[in-house]
């Protein structure tokens, strides 16, 4: 929640000019059949663009709470390559989402999948509610979404436990570049880290932000605002997926001074080379 404006002011900005365009179809996919008590399922939220290229989703996975409870989020798959707001395994019986794909998607793919664990003998269903999704053109206009649900149906006279399929993950997360940026109107005007990958097999579990020291890092969301503000320290940025295998990023001092600044530096370096190149010269 503490970036909850910085995500309202990115999705209304792209929302700004929004219109109704051709529906797009959000899909909630399980497997279909009766589930036993203690069973875990995976279900997959899917959209279908129907032809159009889309780049903004947004919306939330409502579940009976009292028939399932979440046991994980998996995005490593998600045709989105940049998370607002990542979902989360969350007891409320709601998981919100907003993320954006660069460039825009046209076709079926996966915004993510849920594993679900049964706690009750019942029915429910998992819908998607309060969708929006924005076509990927200049204007940004709003499609219209058709969402389709998926039910759920609990036994107490199924005793086989369903278990989730594993998949080995050996890799670290792809490879990203930070960056440092800083809006008067956002976060009190101060500089902000962004970042942001993919794990494409078992998906980003954290990140953590180093300042200075590698060996001092804490956990940290993207915009993470710096604690040096006068951006005089070496910053790494590590990516850990749920496996364990990490991808380390690093922005050298160099490369994140303003512009001023590294002007000034560089003029203090050259100006030693000078001296000290003049001293070796002098008879």
């Amino acid at each position: 929640m503490r970036y909850a404006i910085f995500s309202t002011v990115i999705f209304a900005g792209l929302l700004a000019q929004a219109i109704y365009a051709d529906a797009a179809e959000v899909r909630v996919i399980t497997n279909g059949h009766t589930l036993g008590i203690g069973a875990s399922f995976e279900a997959t939220i899917s959209v279908d663009t129907q032809g159009e290229n889309l780049n903004a989703f947004e919306g939330a996975v409502r579940f009976p709470s009292d028939l399932l409870t979440p046991l994980e989020v998996r995005e490593g798959s998600s045709i989105v390559n940049f998370w607002i707001e990542r979902p989360r395994a969350s007891t409320t019986g709601n998981i919100r989402f907003s993320g954006i794909t660069p460039g825009g998607f046209a076709g079926r793919g996966t915004l993510f999948s849920v594993i679900f664990r049964t706690s009750r003998s019942g029915n429910g269903a998992i819908d998607v509610i309060d969708s929006r999704i924005l076509r990927g053109d200049e204007d940004g206009i709003q499609a219209r979404v058709v969402s389709v649900g998926a039910q759920v149906a609990v036994s107490s006279a199924i005793t086989t436990i369903e278990s989730v399929p594993y998949e080995e993950d050996t890799d670290p997360p792809e490879p990203f570049t930070p960056a440092i940026t800083r809006d008067q109107s956002l976060l009190g005007g101060k500089y902000v880290l962004i970042f942001a990958t993919q794990d494409k097999k078992s998906g980003i579990d954290r990140y953590e932000v180093c300042e200075g020291d590698i060996r001092h890092c804490v956990a940290a969301e993207s915009p993470y605002v710096l604690h040096y503000q006068n951006l005089g320290r070496n910053i790494f940025i590590k990516a850990i997926d749920r496996a364990g295998n990490e991808r380390l990023a690093k922005l050298p001092l160099l490369m994140h001074l303003l512009w001023p600044q590294a002007l000034i530096l560089i003029g203090i370096l050259g100006a030693f080379v000078w001296m000290l190149f003049g001293s070796f010269r002098r008879p």
